[in-house]
């Protein structure tokens, strides 16, 4: 079923709606229940400043001005699930002045803000799209967002160069969010935007259709930014956008058909003094000497310099998996588009030099192409689907083009339509998957999977679906010895059946530099000989399929 909000310019002639006391011992706070209606959202925060407000599940909740918050804030909505076993409460923007949009925040955080099971709609009745859900106003709070549903909202929070903000997005699921525009600035979506921020930590949320999902860090390096267990499907730009986190860390996660190229129009900007033009391509920045492409891209810094006293950051990326369908790659072919990489490639040259760790991944563009299609559950991607995506990049920076939305939506359903249940399945059914996590939990967002596979995961337990110990280490009792080894080491690993294994040697960076087992075993205990003599010292990475179940294992090699 999909929720019309076709009377919202009747609400918009409505009062606000009455609010009914009631006790929650979910919170600290009294919960005051909402009734749905024109702005009853502030109309409860002032009548009861600092309780927690409680919106309907199914209802519609209109602003016509922004939500500011001056305190520490919890808004949430009933509880409802991703199947569609009740709809979220609508959040969306009421406004009949044209050109009030651009610049418009449903809410604005003074103060420290916590969103739970909400749905928010970046469209007002008459379609006119909003700049974004939340805009931090001052430094030093906390956002925490999750188990809602974002729906062509054009940005999730931006930080607005304020220093000193922690946000925690997780159980998110975001849907649209992106715009497109003649400048960079339209062009950017995604949870996060424009700032400085001390913490990012995103886990197990889904993001199908948009733009650059995140720009974080934007003026540091400042903070950490750690993603893990996240889906990505039919993204047109960078996943993370060139970020300058003192730490980055991206693990476990699944990037579909991500950072899909189409044109790059004609543009301009300036550059201190000088008017820099550029005359649009099809391929990527590389032409202009940017190496930084790709999904995951990490600004060097000062951290990175690896001295005596240095507090050199950390980079972690790590067992993700990039997976592009042909129909992509063909399309790619046929219009001269670089197929970009998981990982920047100034990032592989950079990592031995200050000791990040972005090996192994599961990524079409790795060396041997060890690359898996995660089987969603819903199938192929609707065409229209990728004809979004695609005319995003099109009209992204061509200054003939209105600053516009531009979006995927089944049967004909309008912008302002929340749209529910969702017209979407991710769920992972390849089985290689199943325990390929670091932490032995299948890859990309676990909500997608039966509802104990979360909750273990979450409570630190065994991974139901394999019935294995969370521990990877446990699975293949997969070690080296001597470990540090300065010519030959021993390899020892255990099958419990017979099995096709594949065993190989990376460097740091993620390049193959031995390939020492491709064969079928049968089960039992096996020796395998690894010689370092002709190889630089250093860390290197020892990574075993067998059947389904992955395993890596670290060496150093010291001369």
């Amino acid at each position: 079923m999909r929720k019309n909000l076709h009377s919202i310019k009747k609400i918009l002639l409505l009062t606000a709606g009455m609010f009914i006391l009631t006790s929650n011992f979910t919170f600290a706070q009294t919960s005051v229940v909402v009734n749905p209606g024109l702005n009853t959202i502030q109309a409860a925060m002032a009548a009861h400043p600092g309780d927690t407000l409680v919106l309907k599940k199914g209802k519609e909740y209109v602003v016509s001005s922004a939500i500011e918050i001056t305190q520490p804030t919890v808004i949430r909505g009933e509880a409802y699930d991703r199947t569609g076993a009740g709809d979220p409460p609508a959040v969306i923007r009421g406004s009949a002045n044209p050109g009030e949009e651009d610049s418009f925040y449903m809410i604005l955080a003074a103060a420290d803000l916590t969103l739970i099971d909400l749905g928010f709609i970046g469209f007002t009745w008459d379609n006119k799209q909003i700049d974004g859900v939340v805009k931090a106003t001052t430094s030093h709070i906390d956002f925490d967002a999750h188990g809602c549903i974002l729906q062509g909202c054009r940005r999730w929070i931006v930080t607005d160069k304020f220093a000193g903000l922690n946000y925690v997005l997780h159980d998110n699921i975001h849907f649209n969010v992106s715009t497109t525009g003649n400048d960079n600035y339209a062009g950017w979506g995604g949870p996060a935007y424009h700032g400085d921020s001390t913490t990012n930590h995103t886990y197990n949320c889904t993001y199908f259709v948009g733009g650059r999902m995140f720009l974080s860090g934007g003026t540091g390096p400042t903070g950490w930014q750690w993603a893990d267990h996240c889906t990505y499907v039919n993204t047109w730009g960078e996943t993370y956008h060139k970020s300058k986190m003192d730490g980055f860390k991206a693990q476990n996660c699944i990037f579909f058909n991500t950072h899909l190229r189409g044109y790059v129009g004609k543009r301009q900007w300036i550059n201190g003094t000088d008017t820099i033009s550029y005359g649009g391509d099809y391929v990527s920045y590389r032409q202009l000497g940017d190496t930084l492409n790709g999904d995951c891209a990490v600004f060097p810094h000062e951290l990175d310099t690896v001295n005596e006293g240095s507090d050199a950051r950390f980079v972690v990326i790590t067992n993700n998996l990039k997976f592009n369908e042909q129909r992509v790659l063909d399309w790619h072919n046929s219009h001269a588009v670089t197929t970009q990489p998981f990982m920047a490639w100034a990032m592989r040259y950079r990592a031995n030099e200050f000791g990040w760790t972005i090996a192994p991944n599961w990524t079409s563009d790795s060396i041997d192409q060890n690359s898996y299609d995660p089987q969603f559950k819903m199938g192929a991607i609707p065409d229209g689907a990728f004809e979004a995506a695609w005319e995003q990049r099109f009209n992204r920076m061509d200054p003939s083009k209105n600053d516009r939305e531009i979006a995927w939506r089944p049967n004909g359903a309008e912008p302002k339509d929340f749209i529910w249940p969702l017209p979407f399945d991710f769920t992972p059914q390849n089985q290689a998957l199943m325990s390929a996590g670091s932490d032995g939990f299948p890859l990309g967002d676990l909500n997608w999977l039966p509802a104990n596979v979360k909750a273990a995961w979450e409570a630190g337990e065994d991974n139901p679906l394999t019935s294995i110990n969370s521990v990877k280490t446990d699975q293949l009792d997969l070690v080296n010895y001597p470990n540090p080894f300065n010519s030959v080491t021993t390899i020892s690993y255990s099958l419990k059946g017979r099995n096709d294994v594949t065993m190989k040697v990376y460097d740091i960076t993620g390049i193959e530099v031995a390939t020492l087992v491709n064969e079928t075993q049968i089960a039992g205990k096996h020796n395998v000989s690894f010689d370092g003599t002709k190889l630089p010292e250093g860390v290197y990475l020892l990574q075993i399929k067998a059947g389904n179940t992955f395993e890596t294992h670290k060496m150093t090699l010291v001369k």
